[in-house]
């Protein structure tokens, strides 16, 4: 019988940066109008109703709502055909879907449509890492592979959410609030295009020769399905995943908002920020340590349970550190251009019909509201 040779190639890392890439854009994708919710109310104003479902957070929520749909089809297709149809799938979505935001970014309707587009496309994306790092990484890197990878995602947010408000005028009293949208996601869209490119061209299926004596075996994708559902310590981990992705996801797309309940009136990114850091720091240590003492469930537990106080101290910030909102209600004037020279940029206004409504509704394009459609402005 011919013994079966073994060798680790230095192309798994040109085929883990091709991931990291792709992984990259895609995250940005989903954060980078969350990161700026305010502003990006006030530059698609009356294009939709801020207090329906069709609003901003859509947008986000949408990577959620899909992923629940397109996971287990997208995992069969990786498991079925491999890692490199799946992530040809996903850079191809995300180049074009990514560069048709930039493109038609005014349009709100668009980019619920293009954002649902890449919504389709993570699953392929995301899913596949584990695939990969066996088929590339020898059994010793597996864990380091992964949490690389987990890195690429954590640059991707802290560029989404750190980067974007930086680009736009987020300040709401700025009489260019909201200013920025057409350049920073046109940038996005370039990015996107040139990553999912090179994905394309760096990611390949597997190396000549098997990376150690860890044979991939293959069985059919729902009876290992079946298999795994099965497994007591299986449930548990998904429990745990629950938990932990839904609350961290929670946060992200709807982190200014949550920023503007605690009295943040900039949308900055902050909390985001923080949170990335820590993220960033874990991917790279815990791996590490996962691979020393080959031990993975328990790093998984010490991760939740080292989850609860922060998710409490952002639960309960606002009853600890109450913000004193007081509030000026002054008339609206006739000639309504007239407050950017008389009066301050309004945080609320109250319109013909009583609502009280954030300046999301207010113009920042230069155009004159009509005054017969606000009554009051509140202001802080």
């Amino acid at each position: 019988m011919e013994k079966e040779n073994y060798k680790v190639y230095p192309y798994r890392w040109i085929v883990l940066i091709g991931y990291m890439l792709i992984t990259i854009a895609i995250l940005i994708q989903w954060v980078a109008h969350a990161s700026v919710a305010r502003a990006a109310e006030s530059y698609y104003a009356g294009q939709f109703n801020p207090a329906s479902l069709y609003n901003i957070d859509l947008l986000a929520s949408l990577y959620m709502i899909v992923y629940l749909i397109m996971c287990i089809p997208a995992s069969y297709i990786i498991d079925k055909y491999g890692i490199r149809i799946s992530l040809g799938i996903g850079a191809v979505i995300t180049a074009l879907a990514g560069m048709a935001k930039g493109i038609w970014i005014d349009i709100f309707l668009m980019q619920v449509i293009l954002q649902f587009t890449l919504a389709v496309a993570q699953p392929f994306i995301l899913n596949a890492i584990t695939s990969l790092a066996v088929r590339w990484f020898p059994i010793r890197e597996r864990g380091l592979a992964s949490g690389i990878a987990t890195l690429a995602q954590y640059i991707g947010l802290i560029i989404g959410i750190g980067v974007t408000p930086l680009m736009i005028v987020t300040d709401p009293s700025s009489i260019d609030y909201g200013h920025g949208f057409e350049k920073t996601f046109m940038i996005y869209g370039i990015a996107s295009l040139t990553a999912g490119i090179l994905a394309l061209i760096m990611i390949k299926e597997k190396p000549p020769t098997p990376p150690g004596l860890e044979r991939l075996e293959h069985q059919s994708f729902f009876k290992g399905f079946a298999e795994i559902m099965k497994k007591r310590d299986m449930i548990f981990l998904l429990i745990l995943f629950l938990i932990g992705l839904g609350i961290f996801n929670a946060i992200f797309s709807l982190m200014d908002p949550i920023a503007g309940n605690i009295g943040a009136k900039d949308s900055d990114g902050l909390i985001g920020i923080f949170m990335i850091i820590g993220g960033i720091i874990g991917a790279v240590l815990i791996p590490l340590l996962s691979d020393k003492f080959r031990k993975r469930k328990l790093f998984l537990i010490i991760c939740v349970i080292i989850m609860i106080p922060g998710m409490c101290g952002l639960s309960f910030i606002k009853y600890i550190n109450p913000h004193d909102y007081k509030w000026e209600v002054i008339s609206a004037p006739q000639d309504m251009s007239s407050m950017r020279t008389d009066i301050p940029h309004p945080d609320y206004i109250v319109n013909e019909s009583g609502e009280f409504v954030f300046n999301y509704t207010l113009s920042i394009k230069g155009e004159v509201i009509d005054s017969r459609r606000v009554k009051y402005l509140a202001v802080d």
